[in-house]
């Protein structure tokens, strides 16, 4: 009797953060159950891929029992690394030492070293081969959508070849626990009848099955497994479960495959060739990547492996692809992901400029976010921040390092019209520059029907920096225009930001020069964006003298004629104090989403504004300090990963 091959990977999958105790709860449950199921099927045969700080979780008793069945043949790992590493946006060397590590833990905890290594969400990087082979990878498994759809129904297994290099490739065909097949034999066949391949005598059905390693709802996962592995043994005599270093024993490859760059966003999404382009047209993922790299740069610096191994870990944490992909309930465009991505690069960058014994500012200018253009970058003990003189000298980054928080992590849910880190205009930032009319209202800003009568928020500014025994200082100026009467007229603006010894304070100057015949009459208004942990809790609020406001990110809040006020959020701890020398109108306005309506999730939106009336010849200037101070936390940090 004819008797085809069947191989299983079955990928418990953690996409979200969740607490350790959460996720140890979660481990031991799914183990338990497939303890149960292979008691219960002793001919069932499977493969597993789980990241190596899962492996660590599994409580050592149940892991003692996993490991005496895997003795006996019954399953074979398979790794994505200590984490998840994202290749494509992540250092090669770093990708590598993360393999590299998880195979070592999997040999300390588990008693094996897997063969095979699978890239999360099929991210094929064909250059990553011959680091994977020298880690000690002997095979990849990935989806079948990354072959020609001429090939997708060949079962087997072929060779990925690179610039001479050369590996076993398996690709599988995936299928979620809420979409698996209810008449299991019958879905099986249909895959075998579709294999055109007439040089193999059996056919060959590699399948994958994905399912939350915590529980989702009411659906159990494990249930379509059982009857799966029930109707395997009522057909034991026509399909012969195996795993997949048996598969590669018994079977030849198909022929030689070269694979492109590629990444499975989802089964209902088609492999994107261009997919770094899809995702740089998103804001703040572009920020993450390269402040990773800087950061991994940093830590590679250092000769201590004492000092710099742990930092590493922490980096296999950073570079997970969860938190590197576009996605509400996880990924870069979730709040909480973004900011606890954030954090932990700035603890360990805190950790680094603590141990270098660095005191009072730095200045860096440097290739930051790698597109081109030089970055400015100004720092002390309490906080860092970064400038992009070529997008209107704004501040895409202000880290507050004693609360490990980027304040300016704002999200635009509105897509850049062409791959890019920053976009300006739509990414969010500090201080960004506009010239309104001076009728202009806080709705007409928030609904994008006021047009900007500067020229200044998309141009290239020029700068200097300095540094002295208070502080250290970037001045930046453009000679810019303004419409006046439907007429471009002539206007300079000058900004200056800085940051004074160590404390958390950020100052900031600005100054206009009107060097025409012609008195100018505008309302000006410069935009800072915040990212707040409290915002969907309702945690943040505003106190104005006597006034405590509410509901900050979903009311429209106009308070006229400030000089001093602040917001607290209450969640993290963290008190951000104004102060200006001339009083300004400030509008607190919500961040829209896709549908128009308010999203304290996507950040909020606050603008220092106040109309100016500048006679010719003549200059206006305003002189602002915004601080951060700690304050009691409302609850404490939840250990998370």
């Amino acid at each position: 009797m004819k008797r085809n091959t069947l191989s299983l990977l079955l990928q418990p999958y953690k996409n979200r953060l969740m607490p350790k105790t959460v996720l140890k709860e979660s481990v031991d449950r799914c183990i338990r159950n497939l303890l149960s199921l292979v008691t219960e099927h002793p001919h069932f045969r499977f493969n597993i891929v789980l990241p190596a700080y899962i492996v660590e979780c599994i409580n050592p008793l149940l892991l003692s029992q996993f490991r005496d069945f895997q003795k006996k043949g019954i399953f074979e790992w398979i790794l994505t690394g200590y984490t998840e590493p994202f290749l494509s946006m992540s250092p090669p060397q770093l990708s590598f030492e993360n393999v590299r590590y998880g195979l070592q833990q999997y040999t300390d905890i588990a008693g094996e070293t897997p063969l095979g290594y699978m890239p999360p969400f099929s991210n094929f990087e064909p250059s990553m081969i011959e680091l994977l082979k020298n880690s000690g990878v002997h095979y990849l498994v990935v989806s079948k959508d990354l072959l020609p759809t001429s090939l997708q129904s060949i079962g087997g297994y072929w060779m990925a070849e690179h610039s001479g290099s050369s590996i076993p490739l398996i690709a599988t065909t995936i299928i979620h626990h809420r979409t698996a097949p209810v008449d299991f034999k019958n879905w099986i066949e249909q895959i075998y009848e579709s294999d055109k391949n007439e040089s193999q005598g059996d056919f060959i059905a590699i399948l994958q099955y994905q399912f939350p390693l915590k529980a989702e709802g009411e659906a159990d996962p494990f249930r379509w497994l059982n009857y799966a592995a029930s109707e395997i043994d009522k057909h034991i005599l026509t399909y012969q479960p195996v795993t997949f270093s048996e598969l590669l024993r018994d079977a030849q490859p198909l022929g030689l495959q070269y694979i492109p760059s590629s990444l499975m966003l989802g089964n209902a999404n088609p492999v994107d060739l261009h997919f770094l382009n899809y995702l740089h047209s998103f804001d703040q993922i572009g920020i993450m990547q390269r402040k990773l790299m800087d950061l991994y740069n940093q830590v590679s610096e250092i000769t201590d492996p004492r000092i710099s191994s742990p930092m590493k870990k922490e980096l296999f944490f950073i570079q997970d692809i969860n938190r590197f992909l576009p996605g509400k309930e996880c990924g870069f465009e979730n709040t909480t992901d973004r900011l606890w991505t954030f954090s932990k690069m700035i603890e360990l960058e805190k950790e680094i400029s603590e141990r270098a014994g660095i005191h009072g500012g730095q200045i860096r200018i440097t290739d930051f976010l790698r597109n081109g253009n030089k970055s400015i970058l100004l720092a002390n003990k309490s906080v860092k921040l970064y400038i992009d003189y070529c997008c209107g000298g704004t501040i895409f980054e202000f880290d507050y390092r004693d609360r490990a928080i980027n304040l300016c992590s704002a999200y635009n849910p509105v897509q850049h019209s062409k791959p890019d880190i920053l976009s300006a205009g739509k990414s969010r930032a500090w201080f960004s520059d506009q010239f309104y009319n001076p009728e202009t209202s806080a709705a007409d800003i928030v609904t994008g029907k006021a047009p900007d009568l500067g020229n200044f928020l998309k141009s290239q500014f020029t700068y200097k920096v300095s540094k002295n025994a208070t502080g250290i200082r970037a001045s930046l100026t453009k000679h810019g225009a303004l419409l006046q009467n439907d007429k471009p007229c002539p206007l300079i603006l000058e900004k200056v930001y800085g940051l004074e010894q160590n404390t958390s304070s950020l100052s900031f100057v600005y100054q206009f020069s009107n060097q025409s015949l012609t008195p100018y009459t505008f309302r000006f208004a410069t935009e800072l964006s915040f990212s707040l942990p409290g915002l969907q809790s309702g945690d943040v609020r505003i106190i104005n003298g006597k006034q405590t406001i509410d509901r900050i990110g979903i009311d429209h809040i106009q308070i006229e004629g400030a000089t001093r006020w602040y917001f607290e959020d209450r969640q993290c701890g963290l008190r951000v104090l104004f102060q200006t020398q001339k009083p300004l109108d400030i509008w607190c306005l919500p961040t829209l989403n896709s549908e128009q309506h308010p999203d304290p999730s996507l950040g909020i939106r606050i603008l220092l504004t106040s109309n100016i009336l500048l006679d010719s010849s003549a200059q206006w200037k305003l002189i602002g300090k915004l601080s951060c101070k700690r304050m009691r936390k409302a609850s404490g940090d939840i250990d998370v990963l």
